[in-house]
């Protein structure tokens, strides 16, 4: 039996439903590119982005129950390329995510 999912809290205003964390799309952090699905940001980045290094703060890892909106990626073309191969929902349960510890529930 799980509990109640955690709520959402934005850390500025949104227009984003604060009941919904969106994990589907993304934004690019370097150049904004909008509606990103996370296979479609990693091609994304390593096509447009792959000159030289770029620190920003990985979209797709800070829609996760345990994402840091502080902690920049020194390499954020290389971090989506190495970190984010797979579809996190294919091994996550993020209704289980509850404590902020992700190793207890990756599958």
């Amino acid at each position: 039996k799980t509990g109640p999912k955690p709520k959402f809290v934005p850390c500025k205003q949104t227009s984003q439903n604060p009941e919904f964390v969106n994990r589907s799309t993304f934004s690019c952090p370097l150049c904004d590119t909008k509606n990103l699905t996370c296979e479609a940001l990693v091609r994304h980045a390593v096509e447009k982005h792959s000159h030289g290094t770029h620190e920003a703060v990985c979209p797709v890892c800070v829609s996760m129950p345990w994402g840091d909106p502080s902690y920049v990626s020194l390499n954020w073309v290389e971090h989506v390329r190495m970190r984010h191969k797979f579809e996190y929902d294919s091994y996550a349960d993020y209704t289980a995510m509850t404590d902020g510890k992700s190793e207890d529930q990756i599958l």
